[in-house]
């Protein structure tokens, strides 16, 4: 199947790759696909291998932007029915008409977005790296929310590896900006989390509702992002 390389003129990850390495139009384009569809091979990998999850599910890619990583889906995690979801309604737009995708118009709030149904896997890659600790546990519950029981909420976060920042154990740093200048800062920003921040977020929402850590990997990816992996128990 080919692949659809079509990018949004509002595409900010290809405006970030773009401003960030000075590349030309055609290089940041390669540069674009390549880190899509690596991240892509990373969420199977971490589905059938570490989860052992060998038959179809269905799957939430939340705030999915512009289709970076999920239009590799088609041909990288083929046994997921995927439904994306952003803030941005361009984007729902732009990855229902050219990849085929449903898609779920997201919220600024985590308590009004409301779906009536829930997901295999919830993934959301770089979402908690921009959240601050006023929203951190509220938008981990409500993606909990939707996940089936058996299921998994899939996550990253800025870590102790990311550059020029010594995080002390427990601590959580937030700027109220981001590469998305048409957010407000108060509910995206740019955040930096050590990973016992993290798990203590997990263990409060661990006291009220059913769910284990299924794995943790710091750094894993794009060698700076920590892996989090959430089971919600049956």
């Amino acid at each position: 199947m080919s692949l659809n390389t079509t990018v949004h003129p509002n595409d900010f990850l290809f405006g970030f790759i773009k401003e960030r390495t000075g590349m030309g139009d055609a290089d940041v384009l390669a540069h674009y696909l390549e880190n899509g569809r690596t991240s892509a091979e990373k969420l199977n990998e971490i589905i059938v291998h570490d989860l052992k999850m060998n038959q179809p599910f269905q799957m939430l890619d939340f705030a999915s932007g512009y289709g970076m990583v999920a239009r590799h889906y088609s041909s990288v995690l083929s046994q997921a029915q995927v439904v994306t979801c952003d803030i941005h309604a361009e984007a729902n737009a732009f990855n229902q008409a050219q990849f085929g995708f449903e898609t779920i118009q997201s919220k600024s709030v985590p308590e009004e977005l409301l779906m009536d149904r829930q997901f295999d896997v919830v993934f959301t890659l770089s979402f908690f790296s921009h959240i601050s600790d006023a929203y951190f546990s509220r938008w981990l519950l409500r993606l909990y929310q939707l996940v089936k029981p058996g299921g998994y909420l899939i996550f990253t976060t800025h870590g102790r590896v990311t550059s020029g920042y010594a995080l002390a154990n427990g601590q959580i740093i937030f700027h109220p900006d981001s590469e998305q200048k048409d957010l407000e800062g108060q509910f995206y920003g740019t955040a930096y989390t050590h990973p016992s921040y993290v798990m203590s977020q997990i263990s409060d929402l661990q006291a009220h509702h059913p769910l284990k850590i299924a794995l943790f990997k710091e750094a894993h990816w794009w060698e700076h992002q920590d892996l989090y992996v959430v089971q919600k128990k049956l």
